[in-house]
């Protein structure tokens, strides 16, 4: 999955960087969701887009009970 994400996302991912990397290592069988590329593309003359590639969650040997979209 790609998301394009703003500088501040950023910054807290790679603030909390460490602490995520220590916990996915640890519990691998975890569904916090795996982020593989944090990443910028600028065109010429264009504006900077950030954007962030993470495995799917949805894609588990688990059977899936009800899915949620959490805002804020």
């Amino acid at each position: 999955m790609i998301k394009t994400v703003k500088k501040s996302e950023v910054k807290a991912l790679l603030r909390m960087l460490r602490s995520y990397y220590e916990h996915v290592s640890h519990y691998e069988n975890s569904l916090v969701k795996k982020f593989y590329v944090v990443h910028h593309v600028k065109p010429i003359g264009g504006q900077k887009t950030r954007f962030i590639m993470m495995g799917n969650v949805f894609c588990s040997e688990y059977p899936i009970h009800g899915r949620f979209d959490l805002k804020g």
